[in-house]
């Protein structure tokens, strides 16, 4: 893992793109480890199984103006 000079974590540009993080991304951690995920895809993939955690993830998203495209799960 990569680290700029503040000591924040600097991805990899082609890992953005595999799993495409193009601007936004949330950390989910439990115990000794963490994902990265864009909030689209995680909400696609995982979303109807943690439906708190996918509220949340719908919150940030409104709060921060983001659009919700129609094709997500409710």
């Amino acid at each position: 893992m990569n680290y700029d000079d503040t000591g924040r974590i600097v991805l990899d540009p082609d890992l953005k793109q595999a799993v495409g993080i193009n601007g936004l991304a949330f950390l989910i951690g439990i115990e000794d480890y963490f994902e990265i995920w864009n909030p689209y895809s995680f909400l696609r993939e995982k979303g109807a199984g943690d439906h708190r955690l996918a509220r949340k993830i719908r919150q940030k998203l409104a709060q921060k103006g983001e659009p919700m495209p129609e094709d997500l799960p409710a």
